[in-house]
Formats: structure tokens, sequence, C-alpha cells
């Protein structure tokens, strides 16, 4: 995984911004930016965190769309 290619469309649909979304779950604007551009991983527990903040599911800030079971 190389960043969280659902990240920006997830927190846009929020209408949260990177500074707004970075305040509630305790981590830097910078960070966020470096998710979204693909630079840098978070931890489990970032990544858990964004799940709450944006009510979105992991496989969709992961991978940027969601998986369907057949």
């Amino acid at each position: 995984m190389k960043g969280l290619k659902g990240l920006k469309a997830a927190r846009r649909a929020a209408k949260m911004t990177q500074a707004k979304l970075s305040l509630q779950i305790g981590i830097s604007v910078t960070a966020i930016s470096l998710f979204e551009n693909g630079k840098l991983n978070p931890t489990l527990e970032t990544l858990r965190a964004l799940c709450t903040a944006l009510n979105a599911s992991a496989d969709f800030l992961v991978n940027g769309e969601v998986c369907r079971v057949d």
C-alpha cells in the first residue's frame, strides 16, 4: 500500500478540509497531504481514525473504490 487512494474523495464528500480532518483525528495537515498524494502510509490506528471521522470503509480509503463480493 502506498498512500490512500480514496482519502481525498472521502474527505471532500464529508465536506472537510485537510486542516479540519487533521484536528479531528490529531495528526498534522502534512500527514493528510502525504497520505492523499501516495507518499506516506498511515498506521493502523490512524487508518481507523480516518474511517471513523469520514464514515468510510478502510477498503474505500485504501483502494479508492468499494470492493464487491459476489
